[in-house]
Parts: C-alpha cells; sequence; structure tokens
C-alpha cells in the first residue's frame, strides 16, 4: 500500500476503541453462528398518506452521519482483542421498492420473505454501515390515501432498543425540518458511544468480581429447563407464541404493584422464578434478564446512541412462608443492588462463578416500545398505523413482556 493509500485510509478513520462487555458476546455467537438469523432486530413501520420517499432518504443520511455508532465496523483478527472503528462517512444501504400491483395477500407474502432473508443474511461486519433499510410502496387504501413500509433491519451490535427510538426520532425530526413541518433545528453533536466504551474501562472489576460472587454464593447450578431434556434434532426450528392478558387483568396487576411500590419487571421475574422453581423442583432459581445498562453516572447517557444493554443473571429464591408483596419488594430490593455492577461481561462472569460453564438457558427481556409515537402528533400528511418489532437470540427460551394497556409475553424458542 503506498504513502498516499495509507494517509487516506487513516483520514477515513474517525476513532478506534474495545468493544463492550455486550458487544464481546454478541460477537461471538454472530461468529459462531453467521447464518443463525440472531441478534439481527427488525422494525417494520406502516404507514399511510403522503411521505416524500427522497426526502425520507435525505433525513437518514443526516442522521447517519450524526450518530458515529451507525458507521462502525467490527474487527477481532489484527489484534488480540477485537475492537471497533468509527468510519467518517458511509453510503446509506436503502432499496426503494413497488409493490402497487400486489394484492394484499402478495404484499404480506413477500414481507414475510423478505424479513427471513434479512433475518439469514449475515452482514459483513467490517463493512459499515450494519444496517439494511427497505422504502416500500404498496398502493392506495380503501380511502384512497397511499400507503408504505419502512423496514430497518440492523446488527444489534451497534444498537439497543431504546437507541433505535432515539436513531428513529431523529429520522423523522430531520423528514419534518425538510418538509417545513418544523423549523431548522440547531445543530447539536450528540455524545458519541465511545464515551461509555471510556467509562466502562474506568470501573473496578475487582469489586465487580466480589459482587457477583457473593451475589450467587451457594447457588448449586443451572435451573433445568424439561423442554431441553427431550432428544430434537440437529437443526432446530424458531417458533413463537404470544397472549396477552385482558386489560381489566392488566390493570388490577398495575394497582398491585403501584399499592407496594413494586414494577412489572419485578411482578414478572417473580412469576417467572416460582414456575422455574416448580419445573425444577428447587427453591434456588436463575434465569437470565436484560437490563438497561445506561449508568447514571456517566453524563447525557440516556440520549446516547448504542448498545448499553446487558444479559445478566437474576437469582431468584423462593420463601414458601414469606407473602407475596414482601417476598417481591425483597427481590426488587436485591435487583436494585446489582445496577452498579451489571455492566459487566457475562462470559466472564460465567468463569468467576460456574468454571465458564452457562449459568441458565431461559432469558427474560422486558421490552420497551421501539417508537414513541408522540413525535408523529400534530402533522396530518401521513399516520403511522403499525409498528411490528421482530428479534431472535441464541438461547433456547426467550421471553418477551411488554405492559401497554394489556400486558403481553411472547414465548420465541428453537423447537
Amino acid at each position: 500500500m503506498s504513502t498516499i493509500q495509507k494517509t487516506a485510509k487513516r483520514n477515513a478513520v474517525e476513532d478506534i476503541y474495545p468493544l463492550s462487555p455486550m458487544q464481546q458476546g454478541l460477537l461471538f455467537h454472530t461468529l459462531l453462528a453467521p447464518a443463525a438469523g440472531a441478534y439481527v432486530p427488525q422494525i417494520v413501520l406502516s404507514f399511510s398518506g403522503h411521505l416524500d420517499g427522497q426526502l425520507l432518504q435525505r433525513a437518514w443520511e443526516t442522521v447517519l452521519a450524526r450518530h458515529s455508532v451507525l458507521r462502525t465496523s467490527f474487527y477481532w483478527e489484527q489484534r488480540d482483542q477485537p475492537f471497533q472503528v468509527v468510519h467518517r462517512q458511509v453510503s446509506l444501504p436503502l432499496v426503494e421498492q413497488d409493490w402497487c400491483e400486489l394484492s394484499t395477500a402478495a404484499q404480506l407474502a413477500k414481507l414475510s420473505v423478505l424479513l427471513d432473508c434479512n433475518r439469514n443474511q449475515p452482514f459483513n461486519l467490517n463493512q459499515p454501515p450494519l444496517m439494511r433499510l427497505n422504502w416500500i410502496s404498496l398502493g392506495t387504501g380503501k380511502s384512497g390515501e397511499e400507503r408504505y413500509q419502512l423496514i430497518w433491519c440492523y446488527h444489534h451490535l451497534i444498537l439497543d432498543g431504546w437507541s433505535t427510538s432515539q436513531v428513529l426520532k431523529d429520522v423523522f425530526q430531520q423528514y419534518f425540518v425538510l418538509t417545513g413541518t418544523l423549523p431548522r433545528l440547531a445543530v447539536t453533536t450528540p455524545q458519541p458511544y465511545g464515551r461509555y466504551i471510556a467509562w466502562l474501562r474506568q470501573q473496578d472489576r475487582t469489586a465487580d468480581q466480589d459482587f457477583w460472587k457473593t451475589y450467587l454464593q451457594g447457588w448449586h447450578g443451572p435451573t433445568p429447563l424439561p423442554i431441553l431434556q427431550v432428544e430434537r434434532p440437529r437443526q432446530t426450528a424458531l417458533e413463537q407464541q404470544e397472549f396477552a392478558l385482558s386489560k381489566d387483568t392488566t390493570q388490577h396487576l398495575r394497582e398491585f404493584i403501584q399499592r407496594y411500590q413494586l414494577t412489572f419487571n419485578t411482578l414478572i421475574q417473580g412469576a417467572l422464578g416460582l414456575l422455574l422453581s416448580r419445573y425444577g423442583n428447587t427453591h434456588d432459581i436463575v434465569f437470565g434478564a436484560t437490563c438497561a445498562g445506561r449508568p447514571a453516572n456517566l453524563a447525557d447517557s440516556l440520549s446516547m446512541v448504542g448498545l448499553f444493554i446487558n444479559t445478566l443473571p437474576v437469582r431468584v429464591q423462593v420463601e414458601p412462608q414469606a407473602t407475596v408483596a414482601k417476598w417481591l419488594q425483597a427481590m426488587g430490593a436485591q435487583q436494585v443492588e446489582t445496577t452498579a455492577h451489571e455492566h459487566v461481561s457475562l462470559r466472564e462472569l460465567q468463569t468467576w462463578v460456574n468454571e465458564g460453564r452457562a449459568l441458565f438457558d431461559c432469558l427474560l427481556v422486558f421490552e420497551s416500545y421501539p417508537v414513541a409515537t408522540d413525535m408523529f402528533q400534530g402533522q396530518t400528511a401521513f399516520q403511522l398505523e403499525n409498528i411490528q418489532f421482530n428479534e431472535w437470540t441464541h438461547f433456547p427460551l426467550t421471553l418477551l413482556v411488554a405492559a401497554g394497556e394489556r400486558l403481553t409475553i411472547t414465548a420465541k424458542y428453537r423447537s
């Protein structure tokens, strides 16, 4: 490589830094099974009304330039430890498609194929941006309004659910500015994801290790899932089932947690702990759960865009003689104590307490909605009709919980 080429390559790089613990885990599973379809979330936004596809593309380009993590690539063979590179400029991977001539049934079938292809087509982790966009025209509806779908597929290495909401909010704010619906925004530079990586390197690893060893002291091993004990084929299919509580039942639960100063998250963790206790015939249960991972002592962490969530063990010790409310309150207090140590690597934690072996087969994810729909209020050119969010993990069983008007639980599993 010539000196000019080397200089150009250096100038194309904005920053280089290590991976977060969660990124390390996701990279491991991606390299282990690149076509498994895990950790490739997809958001499908359905609109009616009029949207200008060219202006939407310009809005995405602005946001791509604004957030450094969207311009990140990953490397793992050049050094002892994997690292990520922020590029100064990347091209927007947006594909426009016209499905207007297809029937509704054919459009749904084609969407299903597109989502499957997106999920199973591995990203080149050296080639940013690690995302795909499809802007699809669906024709006119029964009332004569135009219909569109925006499909955003990305690798979980770069974003968590909270960040996707931030990014989409930025995209449509920029779109509204371009259409004249909003006044031009003051230019501000968001805090880069690299600041979080720097914060991670300042944490006390010894204190983290001591905490988690104490947290799991006396624990006797993973809680078995009975379905995992049966013979099953090598190629396991991905399946899911969803159910929802009624609005009345959800409201009763909401009143219960308010009365005893609990959260839906603690309530669901307690219910899952009881269930696994009965399946495993044990009073000491461990399952996995995702945590937000945005440090309170890192300035502007709530507005940062990147991957902050982490997957860590939750220990539930069933006390048959305790009242439900007091038992859940104790669980909630215990979970608060883990907050200061929720940034650690799950793989490293497994080394500390279980000789590197897996701690759990079941993952609980308490979801926040991927899009804050209030961003569309006050404009009349189009309406957001529906949002779909889809993602798979590598765990045999993942439970996704959302607490809207009706509490819903989606079980995703490998049959």
